[in-house]
């Protein structure tokens, strides 16, 4: 399988002269500082955000050396400390020594002095460490301030040494072995191999170091390609950052690795005693209003025909794009979502009817959010589920039931800031809300639409979107109301004109205006600060080019070519307007 290019940008480069071979060598504090460890001179330093200075304190003890560290949310930073005897040392974010456990021994409760340390990401009681001479895993629990009791040990059974350790926010401990990445649970006193366990890292030159950020992605680094690879929590690659060199950006031997929580990357080069910030790139949101809008559209082709083969659709609903230009289609009554190209042509589809995880039930949502995965609602186990797949893969990253059992999600979008808005009926009372989650499917506590009064009250969805700006935009009846997606406050109220019909769709073209498609198969583009009409385009209602026979609940922009998609439920197709003079593809 042909993976991905990861883009990132350098965020900063320093040299440290005494920069340990290895991993687990750093790590990031609560404030975004990058705690490392300075080998040979018991030293720790901590650098500002951007790596251009740094403040050091020292171990106490008789010559210590440092061979590992970790940090937990609150500073604090943990050891693998050398001076003489084996110990594990616990120091608040200043370098106090709080307590420190351990002595040397191949056994449980002891180690050999060189070690993998991680912290767990949940609550932060927990600590993990790897020995690299034995291969054993230890897990001890903060039974106090300054006590540490042992609660797991397992060996992990495998000749090949130990290589880095981390956790997850879900509490897993992965472990790269250099070719593999094995992923245990701990439970009743030792660790379990989880299936699908080990993964396979020669595809990427080996894994050197591995690490975990707050959004469910893992990265691993490997010094012989000189490269990081992103991996989902079910082993599956995302895309490969390969740039060796020595300059900002580049990779000169990358040997350890560290994420921050959002993501942002700390890379370590013992070969060249550097190390760099690695900050992923931003995709260009979508412009806001300008005056010089898209002037016109016009039909250039469509793809689909009823049935239930690739490319072909049974009531095709919401429809959405990605970064990359790929369309996605929420393919209702065949209960699968599939992925083309910009073109129509067929690339891959995932979900089947059922009720178990990943299987679907009239999938009506589909949105592509800017971590590369595609997320949906269906239902099953009698109630409403959000999903999220790995659109290189069609792999589940998850399937979780959504926050009120009476919910029927209708509409989907995701604002580019880490968000996802999805729309629909709730049964207790009846009404239509927007309810807000996160990116691995977390209900916010947000919901709106059935409270206050006027027209902060949504009558019906027949559309929504999201902006850069963080608003969502609903198309309610005949009226187009702006949202502050972190309040749910009404910002503000549009009348559509004309008398067309009922709106059936919304989305955003790159100059910010709106499109809406009409009940009346005609697409109305409006100002969203004015909501005057620029242009009616459309055929009306019919089967031929630029008509639509039922406009169903999808419409999305492409940033990519400037093209816009609408799903046409009647038709069992998607139909693709473009700017005025656009050439029509072969077929189309």
């Amino acid at each position: 399988m042909t993976v991905a290019a990861c883009c990132y940008q350098s965020g900063g480069v320093a040299s440290m002269p005494n920069l340990q071979m290895g991993s687990n060598r750093n790590g990031v504090d609560p404030t975004g500082h990058l705690i490392v460890s300075d080998y040979s001179v018991g030293q720790v330093r901590s650098y500002s955000p951007d790596l251009s200075s740094y403040v050091t304190w020292t171990v106490p003890g008789t010559a210590p050396e440092l061979f590992s560290l970790d940090i937990d949310s609150a500073g604090n930073v943990y050891a693998d400390k050398w001076d003489g005897t084996c110990r594990i040392a616990e120091y608040s974010p200043s370098g106090t020594l709080i307590t420190e456990w351990l002595n040397c021994g191949p056994g449980p409760g002891s180690f050999t002095g060189y070690a993998d340390i991680a912290v767990d990401k949940n609550d932060n009681q927990f600590v993990f460490i790897v020995d690299r001479n034995t291969g054993m895993v230890q897990e001890f629990h903060h039974d106090s301030p300054t006590a540490m009791g042992l609660t797991a040990f397992w060996t992990l059974g495998f000749s090949n040494i130990p290589f880095g350790i981390t956790t997850d926010t879900s509490g897993l401990v992965y472990i790269t072995t250099g070719n593999e990445i094995l992923v245990f649970q701990a439970s009743a006193g030792t660790g379990t191999l989880v299936s699908g366990s080990p993964w396979d890292a020669t595809a990427v030159g080996g894994a050197d170091d591995i690490t975990a950020d707050g959004n469910g992605f893992l990265y691993t680094v490997s010094a012989a390609n000189n490269s990081v690879t992103k991996w989902d929590l079910a082993g599956h690659r995302l895309c490969t950052y390969e740039n060796p060199g020595t300059g900002p950006g580049q990779l000169n031997g990358p040997d350890g690795i560290v994420a921050s929580l959002d993501g942002t990357l700390w890379i370590s080069e013992s070969t060249d005693g550097r190390i760099q910030k690695l900050v992923p790139c931003i995709a260009t949101p979508t412009p806001t209003f300008t005056s010089t809008p898209i002037q016109c559209y016009e039909p250039i082709g469509s793809w689909g025909t009823l049935g239930s083969a690739n490319g072909q659709f049974n009531r095709p609903w919401n429809i959405s794009a990605d970064l990359s230009g790929n369309i996605y289609v929420a393919d209702s009554q065949n209960h699968r979502i599939q992925k083309f190209s910009f073109n129509g042509t067929f690339l891959d589809t995932w979900g089947i009817y059922g009720i178990d995880q990943g299987d679907m039930i009239l999938p009506n949502c589909v949105a592509a959010a800017e971590n590369g995965y595609i997320y949906d609602t269906t239902y099953g186990a009698g109630t409403a589920r959000i999903q999220c797949f790995n659109p290189q893969t069609g792999g589940l990253i998850f399937d979780k039931a959504m926050s009120d059992t009476s919910f029927s999600p209708t509409f989907m979008c995701a604002d580019g800031n880490g968000s996802i808005y999805v729309g629909g009926e709730i049964s207790s009372p009846t009404s239509w809300v927007i309810q807000k989650y996160d990116l691995n499917g977390n209900y916010l506590g947000l919901q709106w639409g059935n409270t206050g009064t006027g027209n902060s009250i949504i009558t019906t969805i027949y559309g929504m979107c999201a902006d850069h700006s963080g608003n969502v935009l609903v198309d309610d009846m005949d009226l187009i109301k702006t949202f502050n997606g972190s309040t749910g406050l009404l910002n503000s109220v549009l009348p559509i004109p004309g008398s067309m019909g009922g709106g059936w769709s919304l989305c955003m073209d790159n100059s910010g205006l709106v499109d809406v498609t009409r009940q009346t198969a005609v697409i109305l583009q409006l100002n969203p600060i004015s909501g005057s009409a620029i242009q009616n385009f459309g055929n009306g209602s019919g089967s031929n080019l630029g008509q639509i026979e039922t406009a169903s609940f999808g419409s999305v922009f492409n940033t990519i070519n400037g093209w816009l998609y609408i799903t046409d439920e009647g038709n069992n197709r998607v139909d693709v307007y473009a700017p005025c003079g656009t050439p029509h593809l072969p077929g189309w």
